[in-house]
């Protein structure tokens, strides 16, 4: 028997919208989750937060969230929302650059299905939470790599490389820029280049 679609009451994606535009420079998830318990008590709480599973499963429906909500801000042409643990923003809609849903991105096609939801169990979960910490050293968040190059979210691909290049070419020691600097200009186009390089 095929597993029923699992879909989130419309007031979740209203009232994380809601909250969304009242904090216009963004916000954490735990803020955000903390928002949710206060506007909608029994919805979630941090109490759900203190076994690795109920952590877990917290985190997915808020992100199932996000990425729908996401979906259906763009569908309207109203506004575009940038995703990430550290920082949950939602942004005015410009008329130009790309809102395209990007339908090669794994993080919404992952939490976009509740299948990942029903079939991990507390090992997969400890195995997620030990890479998240190995890999915090560096800028892999999205967010973060747009940051050092100084994109906005809703930057193309090839906006992306041409701004790489004009960073490496100030940044490059060789023409007296800073070592450190460049190294961070290249750790932040390697992690947009996994994520938006097939575009290419």
């Amino acid at each position: 028997m095929p597993e029923r679609a699992v879909t989130l009451p419309p007031e979740w994606l209203r009232m994380i919208d809601a909250i969304l535009i009242t904090h216009p420079d963004g916000m954490r998830e735990i803020d955000l989750i903390d928002a949710l318990a206060e506007r909608a008590p029994g919805t979630l709480s941090r109490a759900d937060l203190t076994h690795p599973m109920s952590r877990f499963r917290v985190h997915f429906m808020l992100f199932h969230a996000l990425y729908q909500l996401r979906a259906n801000l763009i569908a309207d042409q109203v506004a575009q929302l940038t995703i990430a643990p550290l920082s949950i923003k939602r942004e005015p809609w410009q008329s130009s650059g790309s809102h395209a849903i990007d339908t090669h991105d794994p993080l919404a096609a992952y939490y976009l299905d509740w299948r990942n939801l029903s079939q991990v169990d507390v090992g997969d979960v400890m195995a997620m939470i030990g890479g998240f910490w190995q890999t915090m050293a560096a800028p892999t968040d999205i967010q973060s790599a747009l940051a050092s190059l100084e994109l906005s979210p809703s930057a193309s691909w090839p906006e992306m490389k041409q701004q790489y290049r004009m960073q490496c070419m100030t940044h490059h020691p060789d023409r007296g820029g800073d070592t450190e600097a460049y190294q961070k200009i290249q750790a932040a186009y390697d992690v947009l280049k996994k994520r938006y390089g097939h575009r290419q």
